[in-house]
């Protein structure tokens, strides 16, 4: 063999070897970290309006919701205890199998805390059986009522209260009586709009 074969030789070896080794690198991707992308909306759950700054952790992983109350938080696939915190809401835990990628868990509610001698009332605002959304439902403090025509209304004082439910759209209004104890929620607060505004005056 020449010297010139022996070096044709030689490079063939080398460039064999190097698919090799480049080889060895893609493809596999079994033990490498599987990511996983949480996003949402956090919005109180009286008012409906979004909860700014709300902490969003998963295993150490932290994010924090911006004015619209959206957030986008980078962890690891797997099953995760997403916990969700906010200074004067009550804390929210939720767990979820992430998988790798996207994974959205929609748009989630904070609960206010209950403040001493006050509790909640929950209940649905319908019109003719059907519920009613952004109802305006008046008491010591304020709810709107979400699409089903759900609200839940905190921070009412103990004792019998009266809830008075107004829909911004029609004038339409509706009323409840409920007995709330302090540190509790009282279900079962449906209100009927069966009032409607006077009629305007003929001239």
């Amino acid at each position: 063999m020449t010297r010139r074969d022996a070096a044709i030789v030689l490079m063939m070896l080398l460039g064999a070897v190097g698919l090799t080794i480049c080889g060895c690198g893609g493809g596999g991707g079994g033990g490498g970290v599987q990511q996983a992308t949480v996003t949402g909306t956090v919005r109180d759950d009286a008012g409906l309006q979004p909860v700014n700054n709300a902490r969003v952790e998963a295993n150490g992983d932290v994010a924090f919701t911006n004015a619209a109350g959206e957030f986008t938080l980078q962890t690891t696939a797997g099953n995760k205890d997403l916990e969700i915190t906010k200074t004067g809401y009550q804390d929210l835990t939720l767990s979820r199998n992430l998988v790798v990628g996207d994974n959205s868990i929609g748009t989630r509610y904070l609960q206010p805390e209950l403040q001493a001698g006050h509790g909640a009332a929950t209940g649905k605002v319908r019109r003719n059986g059907v519920g009613v959304a952004g109802v305006v439902v008046h008491g010591d403090t304020q709810a709107t009522t979400k699409a089903d025509g759900s609200y839940a209304i905190y921070n009412l004082t103990a004792g019998e209260r009266g809830l008075l439910a107004v829909d911004p759209a029609t004038q339409a209004v509706g009323f409840t009586s409920v007995n709330i104890t302090a540190g509790q929620t009282t279900g079962g607060a449906d209100i009927d709009l069966n009032l409607e505004p006077p009629a305007e005056p003929v001239f």
